[in-house]
């Protein structure tokens, strides 16, 4: 097992490995999801690194662009923790919040 010294002690590898993916920028931004010519998109909160269809830390409500005005539906209150926390939300992602006066 391979060790790290760090300020409160050693910390393994997978330790130390696991915070620095919590210390990642976390970005707000659309999931596709659907079938072919039918999409549809959750909103979620994810890291910077993962892919666009990759896991998220935490869906925060979804996004249908055929249905009629755009149908929305959005947790607000988690959706303000993150931006409170740091997040930073994909440029389609801002202009859905700002539709929706958030």
């Amino acid at each position: 097992m391979v060790l790290e010294l760090a300020s409160n002690g050693l910390k393994s590898k997978k330790e130390v490995k696991k915070e620095e993916r919590e210390r990642m920028a976390v970005v707000l931004r659309l999931k596709k999801m659907g079938s072919k010519k039918r999409p549809f998109y959750r909103i979620v909160a994810m890291t910077k690194a993962k892919k666009r269809d990759g896991k998220a830390l935490e869906e925060l409500g979804h996004y249908d662009p055929k249905k009629g005005q755009n149908e929305v539906a959005l947790d607000r209150e988690r959706v303000e923790y993150w931006l409170k926390n740091g997040a930073k939300p994909s440029e389609t992602v801002k202009s859905i919040l700002k539709r929706l006066g958030g």
